[in-house]
């Protein structure tokens, strides 16, 4: 992602200052549009969980597939193989993969 677009990496990060700390406008349609009118779809992170509310309003016509994992458990398995190693080996601290990891991981309480 941010290997080719460096002002997307940019553009989340200031999504997510506005979004949790106050800093700047909050995403509407017209920021949206500028951050992922190229793409024709999102999945998974950082526009799913963090976005989807802002999404479905900057965009009501769009259509929202939501699928299910059997279990918190199943869940937190893909995400510690997948997301988790990805953003702790990836910490530059001005990377969204950063912003994410810190915003998300006091909310993953699955230890056993």
């Amino acid at each position: 992602m941010y290997g080719r677009n460096p002002p997307d990496v940019d553009m989340w990060i200031e999504a997510f200052q506005a979004k949790y700390e106050n800093i700047g406008k909050k995403f509407g349609r017209e920021e949206w549009d500028k951050l992922l009118g190229h793409c024709m779809a999102v999945t998974d992170t950082p526009a799913i969980p963090h976005f989807d509310e802002d999404l479905v309003d900057a965009y009501p016509e769009a259509k929202l597939i939501l699928s299910l994992r059997d279990s918190k458990e199943q869940w937190w398995n893909s995400v510690s193989k997948t997301l988790v190693p990805f953003a702790k080996y990836h910490e530059p601290q001005q990377t969204v993969w950063a912003h994410i990891y810190r915003w998300f991981k006091p909310r993953m309480r699955f230890d056993k």
